[in-house]
């Protein structure tokens, strides 16, 4: 008997993560819970070798959980070109074939779960499998629905919040679930009961988040140039300093390098994240998939841009704002 399988799409990484963490609580698996739970990158794998994994039996459970990143995104349909198909096309065609056939025929003690990112509407694996799957959309949060999270979150905390003041904290962090949890349950234990005004978000959350830098950030290794310029504009205006903006850059880039150089050398996932300090497997995933993008030109060309950037700034030749938006639009054409 198969069982549903579930798609995980969206950018909010926050609340997929969550998501995936309630998968693994709903096994009831306990202490062994890791010999039930595997986690597959499926960029390269082949469809017998994700068969074995989706068709293995539990151990001592009722249930396991197989969750499996960059498998639909093998598949988005690229614009067609006019030549003849070549034989890799039509493995392609055999590989969605065979993939569909391993989550349709899946057995009934297997929870599969799979994180995609956003997909395009022509996803050739996803149209195949239609109806036999269950896709949960997790777009950032904005607006009215971000100040109602906010407002949800508060209050499972055991705390109260004014309208007000939800709104002031949904746009002094935006869409950024992970610093937003951070700051409410700070919020929260300061307040100790009393209810969370817009003072209290004066005193107490920076007007200078992280959340929009790694907003900037993203946007830039995506090459994305005027989404980047946009997020930049909303850093420098609430009063965040270029220098900051270069250092969170660097630290960004240095880990991609570092993630690059090790799965270079053979090093696994695992202590990658081990050496990076990453906690949840999407956000390891999301690292993976931005040291994908760069290659070691790249990666070099991105650190020139940055030292000159710094250059720029100390010896006076470009005002500091000047060079922060001459280095964001440069870096984000090295993509």
């Amino acid at each position: 008997m198969t069982s549903k399988t579930f798609l995980l799409t969206g950018e909010d990484d926050y609340s997929i993560t969550r998501a995936l963490e309630d998968f693994k609580n709903s096994l009831e698996a306990g202490d062994l819970l890791d010999a039930n739970y595997t986690f597959v990158d499926a960029e390269t794998i082949k469809p017998q070798d994700l068969e074995l994994i989706v068709s293995a039996t539990p151990f001592l459970a009722p249930k396991r959980l197989v969750v499996v990143v960059n498998l639909f995104e093998r598949f988005e349909k690229q614009p067609r070109r006019a030549k003849k198909r070549n034989k890799k096309s039509r493995n392609v065609d055999e590989d969605i074939v065979s993939f569909a056939r391993i989550i349709e025929n899946k057995p009934g003690s297997t929870e599969l779960v799979v994180v995609a990112g956003t997909l395009s509407g022509g996803n050739s694996l996803l149209e195949i499998l239609d109806k036999n799957i269950e896709n949960r959309a997790y777009p950032l949060l904005a607006g009215a629905k971000l100040t109602e999270w906010i407002a949800r979150l508060v209050h499972s905390k055991g705390g109260v919040i004014t309208p007000d003041a939800a709104q002031m904290l949904s746009r002094q962090i935006g869409s950024d679930l992970w610093t937003m949890c951070n700051e409410i349950e700070k919020l929260v234990l300061y307040t100790d009961g009393d209810k969370i005004t817009s003072e209290t978000i004066n005193r107490m959350v920076s007007i200078t988040p992280e959340a929009n830098i790694f907003h900037m950030i993203d946007a830039v290794v995506a090459g994305r140039s005027s989404v980047a310029e946009l997020e930049l504009e909303k850093l420098l205006s609430n009063g965040i300093s270029p220098s900051q903006v270069i250092n969170m850059l660097a630290r960004q880039i240095r880990m991609i390098a570092i993630s690059q150089d090790m799965l270079t050398s053979g090093f696994k996932d695992s202590d990658i994240r081990k050496r990076l300090g990453i906690k949840h497997d999407f956000v390891m995933q999301k690292i993976l998939q931005k040291t994908r993008v760069f290659n070691l030109h790249a990666i070099y060309s991105f650190y020139l841009q940055l030292v000159k950037a710094e250059m720029d700034i100390k010896t006076g030749r470009l005002e500091p704002d000047l060079a922060l938006s001459v280095l964001v639009e440069k870096i984000a054409k090295l993509n």
